[in-house]
């Protein structure tokens, strides 16, 4: 019997990049890259995914059940947004400030969809 591809991990993991021929750029010396790569030979990075940057506009606390959770307000085409985070196993959450700069991560699997936004939590440490 013979192997066949379509069953193969590996190949469902890249078959958006392989099919649609997605690579990346690099945003100093514009090299351009297939397939995509995170770090270029000039040696800067490559990000591959669209952050979004925004501010930390309110911090919410439940006493009750010691949950904390951040609104963060980030720009998305020109409309002030604002998205909800919850900072539940984050070690460093008591840092976290009000005004303190942030990166949003959005993903969209389609065309259609809303995209699903996750917080660069490294973006709350501060400095």
């Amino acid at each position: 019997m013979s192997p066949n591809i379509e069953h193969n991990p590996i190949y469902w993991r890249l078959k958006e990049q392989l099919y649609k021929l997605q690579g990346s750029q690099c945003p100093e010396c514009q090299s351009k890259y297939y397939p995509p790569r995170e770090l270029c030979t000039c040696g800067s990075e490559i990000n591959p995914h669209p952050y979004k940057t925004g501010t930390v506009s309110a911090i919410l606390e439940e006493s009750d059940n010691n949950h904390r959770s951040i609104l963060v307000e980030y720009e998305n085409n020109g409309v002030t947004r604002t998205a909800t985070f919850s900072l539940n196993g984050l070690s460093h959450s008591a840092s976290i400030k009000i005004d303190m700069p942030s990166k949003i991560l959005a993903r969209k699997s389609s065309e259609q969809e809303e995209p699903i936004l996750s917080l660069d939590t490294t973006s709350l440490i501060s400095k």
